[in-house]
């Protein structure tokens, strides 16, 4: 199949004029990276997507099983300044196939699939996730590829999937071998095809542009993953200049700031820094909850460091506002931890002010450990929600499952900063609940 190019003579349709047979099946992959947060579901809390876990979990392996002649390559994993600049223009016109995933609606993934459709007729594939947003109106009527988060946790599940992509693609690429002139672009199906005039390249031209990005040691998810390794072996500096970087080479791109900042955040020497780089987010006036998480976890460390009042209230400030619009165990665990805090080390003036701030960590404690136990009943990988159910019940002194689950987070987290901060949580509780007895 991946010959198929050598019998489509291509100065029919105009599209694209070949100097000489062309044996390689290129493939160009349109996504976002990171874990974004898809604010298009119609889900009261917005669900974060991990888009690199989609790539590699089920992208990647369906593709690889294509044939050896079968070449493609991702979108980040060319150096570009954060903008469309003329070497993404160049794979996505002279790509025999482009893979669109749409999850999240990333802007810049909409923005390239458009441009694949104005200058492509066909061999285009839109793919996402089964959610319960609606798809931009100018591309719901196009045929899509669809999958569930939850398939990629399901092994399984996952192996039909990725032999069902890789069917998809090879039906794909055989449609086009059999009618060259089939169209799946809706600015093609509006216009004359055959008198259509599009983009003239040469072959040895095409082979430059995909041999430049292929040969490419600059891969932002690459160097994403290298980051998060580093962060396992506690090597959080080296983590942040990976980030420092990226920042430098691509523009303050929202996740890349994000784990600057929470990377810089675990070295208490770099708090400041830490905090100089998140407020470029305005976090007490962001959306993203990621965003607010970050910037409360330096607010209240910093407080902790220094005794400064302002800086506690920041970081329960930014905590009740990613609590209140994501409704997630994360934001309201911290919550309850900062108002604790406040308990603890300033005077409460009246026994009204007690009752309410005592009464206000249990409901919200009580909230948080309803969300964390649904949490880990969907996901039982999610290590943290069980370190939450843990300290939750810590709170309540309901001593045989904070163990319970503090075992199971035990069992599965990733690095022993992580179990840093979970004693954090519960020494701050524990004193708590000293001052309450």
């Amino acid at each position: 199949m991946c010959d198929f190019y050598k019998y489509i003579n291509y100065n029919k349709t105009n599209i694209i004029i070949l100097e000489e047979v062309n044996f390689m099946t290129r493939c160009f992959i349109v996504m976002g990276y990171g874990t974004r947060t898809d604010f298009f579901s119609k889900k009261s809390i917005k669900p974060k997507i991990n888009l690199d876990s989609i790539y590699n979990l089920l992208i990647k392996p369906s593709l690889d099983n294509i044939d050896k002649n079968f070449q493609y390559v991702r979108g980040d994993d060319i150096s570009y300044s954060g903008i469309i600049d003329d070497s993404m223009y160049d794979l996505l016109m002279t790509a025999d196939l482009v893979i669109a995933d749409i999850t999240t609606l990333n802007a810049n993934a909409m923005y390239e699939l458009g441009i694949r459709h104005a200058l492509r007729p066909h061999s285009t594939i839109i793919m996402g996730e089964v959610g319960d947003g609606n798809p931009p109106f100018d591309i719901s009527h196009i045929h899509k590829f669809n999958y569930s988060i939850d398939s990629l946790n399901d092994s399984n599940h996952l192996k039909q999937l990725i032999k069902k992509l890789e069917n998809y693609v090879r039906n794909t690429l055989e449609k086009a071998y059999n009618n060259p002139k089939m169209i799946d672009s809706p600015f093609f199906n509006h216009i004359s095809f055959d008198k259509y005039k599009g983009p003239k390249i040469s072959n040895h031209e095409i082979d430059d542009i995909w041999n430049a990005a292929i040969n490419n040691n600059s891969i932002i998810s690459g160097e994403i993953e290298r980051a998060d390794k580093l962060f396992i072996k506690d090597e959080n500096k080296k983590a942040a200049r990976i980030y420092e970087q990226l920042i430098k080479k691509y523009g303050k791109d929202e996740f890349f700031v994000q784990r600057l900042a929470y990377f810089q955040s675990r070295n208490e020497n770099f708090l400041e820094n830490a905090e100089r780089t998140i407020r470029a987010l305005s976090p007490l006036n962001s959306l993203d909850t990621e965003t607010t998480g970050i910037y409360g976890g330096i607010e209240k460390r910093l407080y902790l460091k220094n005794g400064k009042k302002y800086k506690l209230d920041n970081a329960i400030k930014a905590y009740k506002r990613g609590y209140i619009l994501k409704n997630d165990y994360y934001n309201g665990e911290n919550y309850v931890n900062c108002l604790c805090i406040h308990f603890l080390n300033f005077d409460i003036k009246s026994n009204d002010d007690y009752i309410f701030y005592k009464r206000m960590i249990e409901i919200v404690n009580d909230e948080v450990l309803s969300l964390s136990i649904n949490k880990f009943k969907n996901n039982e990988y999610d290590y943290w929600a069980a370190a939450t159910i843990s300290n939750c019940y810590f709170l309540k002194k309901m001593y045989s499952k904070f163990e319970e689950y503090k075992d199971i987070f035990k069992d599965n987290m990733k690095s022993y900063d992580e179990f840093e901060s979970f004693n954090e949580t519960q020494k701050i509780r524990n004193k708590y609940l000293n001052i309450l007895s």
